[in-house]
């Protein structure tokens, strides 16, 4: 999803793009965004099995891909201030104008700094003043850990760092037949 808005904002806005990803390399990401944009499954794009027409298919999609305004950072973690430092020579050097945070993890926020100082600076504020500094949109994808059977809820993010308190907007995407449902409350499918 935060991939599909990344190659929309760059390939068919011609809007500069930063993505800060902690999860996936470079090259995975560079892969999501061939599999995004040429609609061929990511798994045969990493196995290599790839028909002839699926690779000129590729090979033609790519090229709008590879003129894209897109900037990766796959640094694996990082400190707030590294990171507004990073996006402030985005801007002034390569004009950036959405930058993108995937994937936090709980876990990993409690890498960016000790308890008491997310307490004191929540991760998500600082985000959030890196984007009215820099004066452009900051998006940033936290993946909530095993939730059961359940679908997201604001309250999932309030302990320990009150996100609803600094975020724009929170938008919640989920997969009901990851959990084992089939139809919501009025029996509509959710497959």
């Amino acid at each position: 999803f935060i991939l599909s808005i990344a190659k929309n904002a760059a390939v068919d806005f011609a809007k500069s793009v930063g993505i800060f990803s902690l999860e996936l390399t470079k090259m995975q990401v560079l892969m999501r965004l061939i599999s995004i944009e040429s609609e061929i499954n990511t798994e045969k794009l990493f196995k290599g099995e790839l028909r002839d027409d699926e690779l000129q298919l590729m090979r033609k999609k790519t090229v709008s891909l590879m003129k894209a305004p897109i900037f990766i950072d796959d640094s694996p973690s990082f400190s707030m201030e590294e990171f507004s430092w990073k996006a402030k020579q985005l801007v002034e050097k390569k004009n950036i104008e959405l930058i993108i945070v995937d994937c936090i993890h709980y876990s990993q926020l409690m890498e960016l700094g000790d308890y008491d100082e997310l307490q004191n600076c929540n991760v998500f504020n600082r985000l959030n003043d890196v984007s009215k500094k820099l004066n452009i949109p900051v998006i940033a994808v936290l993946q909530l850990g095993d939730l059961g059977i359940r679908s997201p809820q604001i309250s999932d993010l309030r302990q320990p760092f009150d996100v609803e308190k600094d975020a724009d907007v929170i938008i919640f995407l989920d997969r009901p037949e990851a959990h084992g449902i089939v139809e919501d409350a009025k029996g509509n499918s959710t497959v």
